[in-house]
């Protein structure tokens, strides 16, 4: 936990269930070189300690280190830079306050964002897979005095109030309820990828774990469908499209279904997939010329034997009747508004969908090399703001094809990687620099 107060950070670790360490940073121990022997003070497991020019401190995970006037405080994959420095440079130009300030910087290692639940004004910058949360904003004359009144409005939960601690070494935010649970559900969708995080948002104990615990399957998506759905509440608008590309026997539609029961607006959530129950050597020729790829036509082969059994009890042996049998069993099966049984790279599937008009696309199909075909065929239908997502990026024929594909000079977008196998790109919209 970190907080700054009164040109003073406090940082607040907890290393174990028995065992904390704090530590200040303070600006007022800076002279006017910005030099001091005593600018950082804390505790180690109760035992103190204070340091400055170029002293260190490591505690267990943490490990503290000061430069000059600046000192990095590093524990697990984080590591938060603070920076001290005059509030003004010319003497003259100071009137009233701190002489001092402090500027902080927090930077991650691979997956911390994912894992952790970062809080506060400062987490909520992680919590929107590469997009730029803008707020309220001064205006600033080119001469003469302003007050400044912009708190960062339109950019957090609640108002800047909500995120005053009770004390300085206090630890939880002291927010108003109705905004403490918006909050709290939203981290849990993006950080937490809980898989029973929006049962407060439908209001149905369970449900949701329900679709993943009983219908057979291989989805860990759920992270990200709890946070298009937490995206679309916090931007809603009424042409909203989601789009399921692979759903095997109903896990992902079955969970995604519950969820749009939580939205004010209307989604349409349309589900695409091959459903192949032929066994090899007996694939129908329409299919193959369609854009079903062999592999594609024999899912029955590689398909789990328990998965198999459930396709013969309750589809007959075709996986899209289990499919549909599932969803309608645990799911909310008026939430989808289109099922297609076809190739997702069947050209005339792709040009059904406009360009730029799907909100959130999720990518579970071909686990190789013609996923960058599925890319190449896609991508241009997500619409700026929206998010393309998928699956299995453990796997190396995706990987490669997402990395190759996204690197591309034509499309230059960063890929975050996510937990539990999952991959997402972003769309930035047109006034952002990509």
């Amino acid at each position: 936990m970190m907080v700054a107060h009164r040109p003073t950070l406090l940082f607040v670790a907890k290393l174990s269930d028995n065992r904390n360490a704090t530590a200040s940073f303070w600006a007022s121990e800076l002279d006017r070189n910005n030099f001091g022997w005593q600018v950082v003070t804390g505790t180690c497991v109760g035992r103190p300690f204070k340091f400055g020019f170029h002293g260190s401190k490591v505690c267990y995970a943490l490990a503290i280190a000061m430069d000059h006037s600046s000192a990095t405080f590093k524990m697990n994959d984080w590591t938060v830079t603070v920076r001290g420095m005059r509030s003004v440079f010319r003497a003259e130009d100071y009137i009233a306050g701190p002489k001092n300030r402090l500027d902080i910087s927090f930077t991650a290692r691979g997956g911390a964002p994912s894992r952790d639940k970062p809080h506060g004004i400062i987490g909520q910058s992680y919590t929107t897979i590469g997009r730029v949360r803008n707020g309220k904003m001064d205006v600033y004359p080119w001469e003469g005095s302003v007050t400044t009144s912009a708190m960062a409005e339109g950019a957090i939960e609640g108002t800047a109030p909500d995120y005053e601690m009770a004390s300085a070494h206090a630890t939880c935010i002291g927010l108003k309820s109705e905004t403490k649970m918006k909050w709290a559900i939203l981290l849990m969708s993006l950080f937490g990828m809980a898989r029973t995080a929006p049962n407060e948002i439908d209001g149905k104990p369970a449900v949701l774990e329900k679709c993943v615990s009983t219908i057979p399957g291989f989805f860990q998506g759920q992270g990200l469908y709890n946070a298009a759905v937490a995206e679309l509440s916090r931007h809603p608008h009424d042409d909203a499209l989601f789009l399921e590309i692979g759903a095997y026997l109903g896990q992902s539609t079955c969970y995604m279904s519950h969820l749009l029961d939580s939205l004010s607006v209307n989604v349409a959530f349309h589900v695409i997939d091959f459903w192949g129950s032929a066994p090899k050597g007996t694939i129908p020729k329409h299919n193959l010329l369609n854009g079903m790829t062999r592999a594609e036509a024999s899912l029955a082969e590689w398909a789990r034997e328990n998965h198999r059994k459930s396709v013969m009890q309750f589809g007959k042996g075709d996986f899209q009747l289990t499919w549909a049998h599932f969803v309608q069993t645990f799911g909310k099966w008026d939430n989808i508004a289109s099922v297609t049984r076809g190739s997702s790279k069947d050209v005339s599937i792709v040009a059904r969908y406009s360009d730029k008009s799907v909100d959130f696309l999720y990518l579970d199909t071909a686990h190789d090399n013609t996923t960058i075909t599925e890319l190449e065929l896609w991508w241009p239908k997500v619409r700026p703001g929206g998010q393309m997502c998928g699956d299995d990026y453990d796997r190396i024929p995706v990987k490669t094809s997402v990395k190759r594909y996204f690197s591309s000079a034509q499309v230059s977008l960063p890929v975050t990687k996510l937990p539990l196998r999952q991959w997402c790109v972003h769309r930035p919209m047109p006034d952002q620099n990509n």
